[in-house]
């Protein structure tokens, strides 16, 4: 790794995690850098408080148009505050990839080479190539399955299999 510390992650502290230990990336089943799937949790969270909240919207809208009861201002207040927090966390996730987006262009103009075993996959998203859940379970046979079985247990239709492999 050339640092000296002998954990092959080139970032001599001697803890093997070299860019792996940022949070956003992790070495997959093939020794190489991918996305961790769960850096992205709190941008998933952002999305899920958001739809929560605009339908708690919705209800209270509706509520009051029929002049019935809808969602009540405090559960609206409580949704709010949610999807606050809950965007702030994603935007501090989606800072250190755009850190990271950064840092490799940089390198680029500079004429830098950046020796990181970088995952086939993740070398597609860099270059618009559309990745699937063969690239996926090249790298993450685990994570793989249990995206398959969701998908056909419950029924949706979002997952695909496409994106070519290789």
């Amino acid at each position: 790794d050339g640092d000296g510390d002998g954990d092959g992650d080139g970032d001599g502290d001697g803890d093997g995690d070299g860019v792996a230990g940022c949070g956003l990336f992790k070495v997959d089943d093939l020794g190489c850098i991918t996305v961790d799937p769960n850096s992205t949790l709190p941008i998933l969270k952002a999305a899920r408080a958001r739809r929560t909240h605009d339908h708690l919207q919705q209800s209270h809208a509706a509520g009051v148009a029929a002049g019935g009861a809808g969602a009540t201002a405090a559960e609206l207040a409580r949704a709010a505050a949610a999807v606050e927090r809950a965007e702030a966390s994603a935007r501090f996730v989606l800072d250190r990839f755009n850190f990271c987006g950064r840092l490799f262009a940089k390198a680029l103009l500079e004429q830098q080479t950046m020796t990181l075993p970088l995952a086939p996959s993740l070398l597609k998203i860099l270059l618009g190539v559309p990745v699937g859940l063969d690239d996926l379970s090249r790298e993450d046979g685990a994570l793989a399955t249990s995206l398959l079985w969701l998908d056909q247990h419950c029924g949706s239709n979002s997952t695909s299999n496409g994106g070519g492999g290789g």
